[in-house]
């Protein structure tokens, strides 16, 4: 047994097991001049004064893998711990992925709906602080499913994503109640021009 720190907290069991703990912290600060918002701003659900600072992501998990076929990750939004911000889905990447052969992995929990580029990426990928308002809007986010996935052909250029969900997305949810039944979601990403840059 074996702990570390040093990107971040880590256990590691020999050659078998490894498990991350990871936090993710996001503040914002705003002001105002004049400092009061008009009274129209109260129609529009913004308080007579906005706060100054607002804590918009405080998530706490861990992430590991067991052997090399079996990855698993727990993740929760803490938010609502810390400050008065209502979190619909407190609970975010939960799930099991299973490794089973090199062409089919099955991945099982809550995860990413397949829809939407800059939704499937993690914060760390992005290159604002926010989604865009049209991924905020069309794309369906995390929900409870199971998915078929895997990289194939030489250097994973190509990969593909097949899932059914219970519901249609975290994203799609009105004041956290579902708008949708059971959704299937699929595609297929690659690219092509590899071989010849």
């Amino acid at each position: 047994i074996q702990f570390s720190f040093k990107n971040r907290p880590s256990l590691r069991l020999g050659d078998y097991a490894q498990i991350d703990f990871k936090t993710k912290w996001h503040f914002d600060f705003r002001g105002f001049d004049p400092p009061r918002v008009n009274p129209p701003g109260v129609v529009t659900a913004l308080p007579v004064t906005p706060d100054t600072f607002l804590l918009t992501m405080a998530r706490m998990g861990f992430k590991g893998n067991v052997t090399n076929y079996i990855e698993f990750e727990v993740e929760r939004e803490m938010r609502r711990t810390f400050s008065n911000n209502h979190e619909y889905h407190p609970w975010k990447d939960n799930y099991v992925n299973v490794k089973a052969i090199p062409f089919l992995h099955v991945k099982a929990g809550k995860f990413k709906i397949p829809f939407g580029m800059e939704e499937n990426q993690s914060d760390e990928q992005r290159d604002f602080a926010f989604d865009s308002r049209v991924s905020d809007t069309l794309a369906p986010s995390r929900e409870l499913g199971v998915m078929l996935h895997s990289k194939f052909l030489r250097s994973a250029r190509l990969e593909y994503q097949v899932g059914v969900f219970r519901y249609d997305g975290e994203g799609s949810s009105i004041h956290g109640v579902p708008t949708g039944d059971r959704t299937y979601a699929g595609r297929l990403t690659g690219q092509p021009l590899r071989l010849i840059s």
